[in-house]
């Protein structure tokens, strides 16, 4: 249960640091904290979205999803993102001499909050790293080949919490489009990379 109140609070505090740094934001102003930001390819109120293919490197399962950051609070160093991720994967193998198949899937979404190095000498290349809280789903099914279930492989269904450090690169092709490559670990997805495509508006 304080999983759970741990979890909506940190929900509650993200949304309102950027609705905090929303309402002080000028979007006119290209000059903050004495550095000159005019040139950067991410900038406060921007918005970046779009598909992300991942693997896992341990299960050897591919995941596909969309993910969606918004950019607050400039620092020296770089820029704030953040915003929501959402992933899917599924895998069927055989088991019991073949006599069955195990299918899983699994679905994760969560909050993510990254740093991103968006002040470099090259602005179209911008580092970032971060990590992700949210809620994974996980059902597992069998399917005997006579058509019969066995009681001793009952289906299951899990629910738990989820957290991901990740750490990327995104690259700008033009002002309004990135792709990216991230890594990262966590409590459930172990060793994945992913490619991404992004969308900036």
């Amino acid at each position: 249960m304080n999983m759970k109140y741990n979890l909506l609070i940190l929900i509650l505090i993200s949304f309102n640091l950027i609705q905090i740094y929303s309402q002080v934001k000028d979007s006119n102003n290209l000059v903050h904290c004495d550095i000159d930001i005019s040139e950067v390819y991410i900038n406060e109120s921007n918005s970046l979205i779009g598909p992300v293919m991942g693997y896992s490197l341990k299960s050897k399962v591919l995941s596909y999803g969309i993910n969606y950051e918004y950019a607050f609070a400039q620092r020296r160093e770089g820029i704030f993102t953040s915003g929501i991720t959402g992933k899917y994967s599924t895998d069927k193998e055989d088991i019991i001499d073949n006599t069955a198949r195990l299918k899983t899937s699994v679905l994760s979404i969560g909050l993510q909050l990254n740093f991103n190095l968006n002040n470099l000498s090259a602005k179209k290349v911008v580092p970032f790293a971060g990590m992700v809280i949210g809620y994974n789903y996980s059902a597992t099914d069998y399917e005997f080949n006579s058509g019969i279930e066995n009681p001793l492989f009952p289906d299951t269904k899990k629910h738990s919490l989820y957290i991901f450090g990740q750490a990327g690169v995104r690259f700008f092709v033009t002002r309004y489009m990135a792709f990216n490559i991230k890594g990262g670990t966590g409590n459930i997805d172990k060793s994945l990379v992913g490619l991404g495509l992004e969308y900036k508006f």
